[in-house]
């Protein structure tokens, strides 16, 4: 068949970008700088482990920063096999049903598409008070989670 070359480059190139938003292990797209004692410091762009951390802002307001290695990535690819091309980054923020850090008993409280070169988040809360989690990993299928890194109480 007579392929037109430029269709053919549009099409691998949306491909591509397709990919790399769904690549949480990518360094962020803006030159991270830390500020340390009056020192810039480049943030290292290859996390060795996979780590979320949720930090309360005010009663409203939520942070949550993460660092996800290539190999979680990789393995996630693999594991997904045929619902990698559907699935989609995720932070999901879980709602503790009893206020306390030790019950089991957690609901969904909302799920934030996230994209690769991102590492924060800040997250709304309707409802202050609560106490909450969240996870961060791929979004497939019927409502199904694979899980790369889970963050504190």
């Amino acid at each position: 068949s007579n392929t037109d070359p430029q269709i053919v480059e549009k099409i691998r190139s949306l491909q591509s970008s397709r990919e790399q938003r769904k690549d949480m292990a990518q360094p962020p797209t803006a030159k991270a700088v830390l500020v340390h004692q009056n020192k810039q410091v480049n943030e290292p762009k290859n996390p060795e482990k996979d780590r979320l951390i949720l930090m309360v802002r005010d009663p409203f307001w939520i942070h949550a920063c993460w660092d996800i290695t290539r190999k979680s990535v990789e393995r996630a690819k693999a594991s997904l096999a045929g619902h990698w091309h559907t699935a989609k980054p995720v932070l999901r923020l879980l709602k503790s049903e009893d206020n306390s850090a030790t019950n089991n008993s957690e609901s969904i409280f909302r799920d934030i598409e996230i994209h690769g070169g991102v590492r924060n988040w800040y997250m709304e809360l309707e409802q202050p008070n609560c106490t909450f989690r969240a996870i961060i990993g791929y979004s497939f299928g019927n409502n199904r989670f694979y899980e790369l890194a889970g963050s504190n109480y």
